[in-house]
């Protein structure tokens, strides 16, 4: 099985994260997307992060009628490490004949080089997607990771949780950002207010 490994706060989870990684799915023929949602992301600032349960309830809901998509709550254990090499040796643990690949974002390339062991994960994974998104200059990143990176033309949609959680905050809709169940889910628990 090909198996592709995508990760995040999802704070909360949108279509800019659901629509894009649709077409990176189809594009490397993945059996199966695993959604592996963030403790406490390292890069992020944690002040506005819902409580963990809130954002695995977000992403039940939102993937919940496509079969391809799947949920890992691996990284939500506290004891666990963060970092994603060993999210990638976890999973090659537990689907040892299968291939995986690790979904990222073109905003997470430009960082890519930050990250822990960069390179082993480049070597570790069958292989490291990117799905490209405006406005990042790909000519500023590493040409030694590039040249090991697939880069993926997937749709741009300009959403972001930042943008969810300030609408949210100014009391405006945000209906279509996310799916319906996620708003419902957002209002009945007063979240980001």
């Amino acid at each position: 099985m090909n198996i592709g490994i995508y990760g995040g706060s999802f704070n909360p989870v949108h279509y800019g994260h659901l629509i894009p990684v649709s077409f990176a799915a189809e594009a490397i023929g993945a059996d199966k997307i695993f959604f592996v949602p963030a403790l406490t992301p390292p890069h992020k600032n944690s002040a506005q992060l819902a409580d963990a349960n809130h954002r695995l309830e977000m992403l039940k809901l939102a993937i919940s009628d496509n079969p391809l998509f799947e949920i890992s709550d691996i990284e939500l254990n506290k004891t666990r490490s963060p970092y994603t090499l060993h999210l990638i040796e976890s999973f090659q643990q537990r689907f040892p004949d299968d291939n995986i690949s690790l979904v990222i974002g073109e905003d997470s390339l430009c960082s890519f080089d930050k990250w822990f062991d960069y390179k082993r994960i480049l070597d570790s994974a069958h292989s490291t997607v990117v799905m490209v998104r405006s406005g990042y200059d790909l000519s500023l990143v590493n040409k030694n990771i590039l040249d090991k990176v697939t880069i993926l033309e997937t749709p741009f949609v300009d959403i972001s949780a930042t943008m969810i959680r300030d609408r949210i905050a100014n009391n405006l809709s945000i209906r279509y950002l996310t799916p319906d169940n996620v708003v419902k889910y957002i209002t009945s628990n007063s979240l980001y207010c």
